[in-house]
C-alpha cells in the first residue's frame, strides 16, 4: 500500500512541477511594480551612489528580457504556417455544396475549426501574458526616469560635483534606451497579437458558418424537399469507381485524425493513462484489504469489476476520460474509442446489472456500427439513402424483437400497480 501511495504522490508532484513549468513568465510581476503608483520624487543627495547602484542592479536585470525569446520566434513561423494552413483549409471546405453535407461532416468541421481556435486563444494568452509583463516593465522605468529626472534637477540647483551630474545623466540616459527598447518590443508583441487575433476571427466566422448550416440541416430534417426513395433515379457514376469515393471520405477523416494528434499532449495523456492505471490498483488492494466476503452485495460487484476484467475494466476508464477530456476528438475517433468501449462493456456489465444487460449493450453495438459507417456512405450520394434506410428497419426490427419483450413487462407492472392502488383506494 505504502509503496502505491509514495507512486501516486510522485506523480502529483510531477504533474504540479510540469503544470508550473509550462506557465508562462509573462504572469510574474515585477516586485516593484508597486512603486508605479507612487508619486515620483527626487532622492535625496546623500542616497544618490546608494540608489543609483540599486537601480543599475535592477536595470541589468530586467535588459535580460531584452534578448530574442526563442519561444516568441518560433510562434512567428507558427503563425505563418497556420495561417497558410487555415487558408487552405477554407478554400477546401468551400468546394463542397454547403446545402449537400451531411450531419457528420459539419460536425468534423466544426470540431476542427474549434481545435484549431482553442490553440490559437492559447497563443494569443501567452502573447497577452507577455504584453503585460512588458508594459509592467516599461511602468516601472517610467517611474524610475521621472524620478531621476527630479533629482537631476535638483541635484543642478545644489551645487554638486560635475562628476555626480555626469554619472546621472548617464544612467538617465541608460534608462530611456532601455525604454525604447521595451516599447520596441511590446510593438513586436502587439502586432503578434493582431496576426493571431485576426486567425481566431477567421475561425469564428467558419463556426458560425458551420452553425448556421447544422441548424439548416435541423430546420429540414422532416421537410419532404427530395423525391420519395422509389422515384429516386440512381445512377451508377454515384458508386463506380469504388475507390475515389473510398480514398475522399479517408482523405477527409485522416485529415481530422492527423490535425487533432498534433493538437494532444502526450505527456499528459500518458501521465493520466498511469494515474487511471495506479488509482484502479488502488482500488483493488484496498478492497482486499477489507476483507469482505460474497454475502456482501456491493462486494461481489466489485469483485467481478475489478478482478475478474482487469484488462477491460482499465480500458473502459482509460476510453471514457479520452472522450471527456479531448471534446475536439474527431467523430472516426468518437467511433472507435466507442466501440472499443462498448466491447469491454461486454464482459463485466452482464455481471454487473444482468443478462438482459448482454442483449441491449449488443443491440447498441450493432446500431454503433451502422451508425459509424454512415461516415463513409455519405460519398456515394444517393445510395447512402438506401444505407439510411436499412440502418432505421435494423433499428426498428431490433427494437421490436428485444423491447416488447421488456414493454410488456412493463405494462403488466404497471397494470398490477393500478390494481393495487384501487384496491387500496377503496
Amino acid at each position: 500500500m505504502k509503496k502505491y501511495i509514495s507512486f501516486f504522490l510522485l506523480l502529483t508532484f510531477i504533474i504540479s512541477v510540469a503544470g508550473y513549468g509550462q506557465t508562462d513568465t509573462g504572469n510574474a510581476t515585477s516586485t516593484e511594480t508597486s512603486s508605479t503608483f507612487k508619486k515620483p520624487e527626487p532622492i535625496h543627495i546623500t542616497d544618490i551612489n546608494f540608489e543609483l547602484e540599486r537601480t543599475r542592479k535592477k536595470l541589468v536585470k530586467i535588459v535580460y528580457e531584452l534578448e530574442p525569446d526563442k519561444q516568441f520566434r518560433d510562434m512567428d513561423s507558427l503563425i505563418a504556417r497556420q495561417k497558410v494552413f487555415l487558408t487552405n483549409e477554407l478554400q477546401e471546405f468551400k468546394q463542397f455544396n454547403p446545402y449537400n453535407l451531411s450531419k457528420y461532416f459539419l460536425e468534423n468541421t466544426y470540431r476542427a475549426w474549434s481545435g484549431y481556435e482553442t490553440k490559437l486563444t492559447n497563443w494569443k494568452t501567452t502573447v497577452n501574458n507577455k504584453i503585460d509583463h512588458i508594459q509592467n516593465h516599461i511602468d516601472e522605468l517610467e517611474f524610475s526616469k521621472a524620478v531621476w529626472e527630479l533629482t537631476l534637477a535638483e541635484v543642478k540647483n545644489s551645487n554638486a560635483p560635475k562628476e555626480l551630474l555626469d554619472r546621472i545623466s548617464f544612467f538617465l540616459q541608460e534608462i530611456k534606451d532601455v525604454e525604447k527598447n521595451f516599447v520596441k518590443l511590446r510593438r513586436e508583441m502587439i502586432l503578434r497579437e493582431d496576426n493571431i487575433t485576426e486567425l481566431i476571427s477567421l475561425t469564428d466566422d467558419v463556426k458560425e458558418e458551420v452553425s448556421q448550416l447544422q441548424q439548416h440541416l435541423r430546420d429540414n430534417l422532416f421537410v419532404a424537399n427530395k423525391s420519395v426513395l422509389w422515384k429516386v433515379n440512381f445512377s451508377s457514376s454515384e458508386i463506380v469507381p469504388i475507390g475515389p469515393r473510398i480514398s475522399k471520405a479517408w482523405h477527409e477523416n485522416a485529415k481530422t485524425v492527423n490535425n487533432f494528434t498534433k493538437e494532444i499532449r502526450y505527456f499528459y495523456l500518458i501521465l493520466t493513462i498511469l494515474l487511471v492505471i495506479l488509482l484502479y490498483y488502488f482500488i483493488r488492494n484496498r478492497f482486499r484489504k477489507l476483507g469482505l466476503t460474497d454475502a456482501d452485495p456491493n462486494a461481489v460487484v466489485i469483485k467481478r469489476i475489478f478482478f475478474e476484467h482487469p484488462y477491460s475494466t482499465s480500458i473502459f476508464l482509460i476510453g471514457i476520460l479520452f472522450i471527456i477530456f479531448y471534446s475536439n476528438m474527431p467523430l472516426i475517433l468518437i467511433g472507435i474509442m466507442g466501440t472499443i468501449i462498448l466491447v469491454c462493456s461486454m464482459f463485466f456489465l452482464p455481471h454487473v446489472i444482468g443478462i438482459q444487460a448482454k442483449r441491449i449493450i449488443t443491440i447498441v453495438f450493432i446500431l454503433y456500427i451502422f451508425n459509424l459507417f454512415e461516415i463513409l456512405f455519405w460519398y456515394f450520394g444517393n445510395y447512402s439513402r438506401i444505407y439510411i434506410t436499412i440502418e432505421s428497419l435494423v433499428a426498428i426490427l431490433l427494437v421490436y424483437k428485444y423491447g416488447v419483450a421488456g414493454f410488456r413487462k412493463w405494462k403488466k407492472d404497471v397494470h398490477s400497480f393500478v390494481k393495487l392502488f384501487r384496491v387500496l383506494s377503496t
